[in-house]
């Protein structure tokens, strides 16, 4: 097996149509919110930059196993919450 079958191999699967255009939606809306909340708990710009880009894939990945049981904002604030102190005690 060449290294780019490997590769494609263990890529998850791409998102539909719809779950783009709903993570879209997510990101222009509560976006902002979950920037401020890495922001808040890793107290620098560019690691709370990066730490959003690493809630929203993980959003995406997970958009099959948000319930509704509370809103979209409060699931990714949780999301970013774990993501971030997970981050700060690997420091």
């Amino acid at each position: 097996m060449s290294t780019s079958q490997n590769l494609t191999s263990t890529r998850p699967p791409r998102p539909s149509q719809a779950d783009r255009q709903l993570l879209t939606e997510l990101y222009r809306s509560h976006g902002s919110r979950v920037y401020a909340r890495c922001l808040y708990l890793l107290r620098d710009k560019e690691e709370a930059r990066d730490a959003m880009q690493e809630v929203f894939i993980k959003v995406q990945r997970n958009l099959a196993a948000f319930r509704g049981d509370a809103s979209p904002l409060t699931w990714m604030t949780r999301i970013a919450t774990n993501h971030c102190l997970n981050l700060i005690r690997a420091k």
